[in-house]
């Protein structure tokens, strides 16, 4: 999907789109989009209508979720988070200062973890002993009169002087963030209809494409603040990321070698591609991981795993 998509865009919006990436990847996909290809190529509308099924086909996935394991997957997840914070080492062997979970990032859409959020804080209300995380924090802030929405608003946001300012970075966007016409202000909302006569004209995801455009805002900013974040921690756990995302993978790559104590542990069932993508990463910092996220043994692994300094990713 993504390569279609890609040179789709590629085909319809060449200026746009070198002007958004460049480099090796335009190169890429301009050898694609010239191999031969005869057929009509399809017009600024046609485009839209193929994004829209893409989004609808995203959000029936996103819906389509087993919540209920989901959650109690996380849960043991996280009370793991609580249960190891004595005992995981950074590169270096030494405890880090700050929880592995303490500031999650994706690229997902869904909304797992504010569901997770808001179960288990409720729970936590009442129990003591479970573990509540707080990832509602996702940079949005309330209106400045009664009736107004949540907004998403970066502009002081700064995870390193006020680490819980932020905790749960959504990359390239969610199914609940929708563009409001009258101020093109970025609202959380499950609808795009509203009482107060508000038009909502978009939702607001990056589409899976190569040529991701995270250079406009609030897509840029929100990198920045993945960036700071990266700056805070010692220990990466990586689930499930495709390692296709240039911005992202630079961003990895550069703590890594930055950061003397820093190291990744990368769990994903297809590591073979993964080695070739992180071919220029230090591998001496990272483990990986081929167990499927929603194993139980997978939890029993990540702790063997963290409690001792890096084996490297050759191993």
């Amino acid at each position: 999907m993504e390569v279609i998509l890609s040179v789709l865009e590629l085909l319809v919006q060449p200026t746009e789109a070198a002007a958004d990436g460049g480099g090796p990847r335009i190169m890429y996909l301009n050898e694609l989009a010239s191999g031969g290809y005869h057929g009509n190529i399809p017009n600024q509308h046609e485009l839209e209508t193929i994004k829209q099924r893409i989004e609808n086909i995203i959000i029936e996935s996103c819906n389509k979720c087993d919540f209920e394991r989901a959650l109690e997957y996380y849960r043991r997840l996280f009370s793991f988070e609580s249960s190891i914070s004595l005992n995981y080492v950074n590169a270096l062997g030494l405890k880090p200062h700050i929880g592995i979970f303490r500031h999650v990032a994706t690229t997902n859409y869904d909304l797992i973890l504010e569901r997770y959020d808001k179960e288990y804080c409720k729970r936590f209300r009442i129990d003591r002993t479970v573990q509540a995380k707080h990832f509602l924090q996702r940079g949005f802030t309330h209106g400045d009169y009664q009736w107004n929405e949540p907004y998403l608003d970066l502009s002081d946001i700064d995870p390193k002087t006020n680490p819980d300012s932020i905790t749960y970075v959504k990359l390239h966007g969610s199914i609940d963030w929708w563009i409001r016409r009258s101020d093109k202000k970025v609202i959380t909302r499950e609808c795009p209809t509203s009482l107060m006569g508000e038009v909502y004209d978009k939702r607001l995801m990056v589409y899976p494409a190569y040529d991701k455009r995270t250079t406009r805002d609030p897509f840029s900013s929100l990198h920045n603040i993945f960036q700071r974040i990266l700056h805070t921690h010692d220990v990466f756990v990586v689930v499930g990321y495709s390692f296709r995302d240039f911005s992202i993978n630079e961003a990895f790559q550069n703590i890594l070698e930055k950061n003397e104590g820093s190291r990744m542990v990368i769990i994903n069932r297809n590591l073979k591609r993964i080695r070739n993508r992180i071919q220029s990463f230090p591998s001496q910092k990272i483990d990986l991981i081929e167990i499927p996220f929603g194993d139980i043994q997978l939890i029993d692994r990540l702790e063997e795993v963290l409690t001792r300094p890096p084996s490297g990713a050759d191993k």
